[in-house]
C-alpha cells in the first residue's frame, strides 16, 4: 500500500526529521563538550596538585642537595666553635695584658735594681711588656696609648732623678721607636678632653 502524502504533510515530515537530526547533533555536540570540559578541569586540577607537591618535593631535595653537598650543617657548627673560641682568646688576651699591665705599672721597679742583671732582665720583661700590649688586640688603641704613655711618664720622671742610668734611657727610646703612634693616640684624646 502506497500512501499519498500531501506537500504539506511531506514538509511537515520532512521539518520533523530535520528536527529529530538537529537535537540528536545537539546533544552529541554537548556531550563531547562536556566531556572535553571535564577532562581539561580533571588534567587542570590535577596538574596544579602535582605541581605544587613537585616544588616541594624539589624544594626539599635541593636543600637536602645543598646540606650534604656543601656540608652546610658542619659549617654552621664550625662557624659557631669559631665563635666560642675567639671569645675564649679574647678573654684569654685581656687576661694576659692585665698580668703584663701590673708588670707595666711597676716599670720603675723593673729597671731601677742595683744588680746590672736583674735591672737588665727587668728591662727585657718590660720591653717584652709593652710589645705585647701593643700587639693585645683584646685592648683599644686609646687604652694601648694611654698605657704606654703612662709608663712613659713614670720612666722620664725616674730618669730625671737618674739621668746616668742607661736602662731608662735605652727604654724611653724603645718607647718612642715602637709605641709612638698610641702615644700621639692618647695625647689627642686628654688634649681633645681638656678642651
Amino acid at each position: 500500500m502506497i500512501v499519498l502524502l500531501s506537500n504539506s504533510d511531506l514538509f511537515d515530515k520532512l521539518y520533523q526529521e530535520i528536527d529529530r537530526q538537529n537535537t540528536f547533533y545537539f546533544w552529541i555536540i554537548g556531550i563531547i563538550t562536556a566531556i572535553a570540559i571535564a577532562i581539561a578541569g580533571f588534567f587542570g586540577v590535577l596538574q596544579w596538585r602535582l605541581s605544587s607537591k613537585q616544588i616541594d618535593k624539589l624544594k626539599t631535595e635541593i636543600e637536602d642537595t645543598m646540606l650534604t653537598k656543601y656540608k652546610l650543617d658542619g659549617l654552621y657548627s664550625d662557624v659557631n666553635g669559631l665563635k666560642e673560641r675567639m671569645i675564649l682568646q679574647e678573654n684569654f688576651s685581656r687576661t694576659q695584658g692585665l698580668s703584663k699591665l701590673s708588670l707595666l705599672n711597676n716599670v720603675v721597679g723593673q729597671i731601677a735594681k742595683k744588680d746590672p742583671q736583674e735591672a737588665a732582665e727587668g728591662m727585657a720583661n718590660v720591653c717584652h711588656a709593652i710589645q705585647e700590649t701593643i700587639d693585645n688586640n683584646a685592648f683599644p688603641s686609646l687604652l694601648k696609648g694611654l698605657i704606654i704613655r703612662t709608663v712613659k711618664e713614670n720612666l722620664e720622671n725616674y730618669y730625671k732623678a737618674n739621668p746616668n742610668d742607661t736602662n731608662a734611657k735605652s727604654l724611653l727610646e724603645f718607647i718612642d721607636h715602637t709605641a709612638s703612634k698610641y702615644i700621639e693616640l692618647a695625647e689627642k684624646d686628654i688634649h681633645g678632653s681638656q678642651d
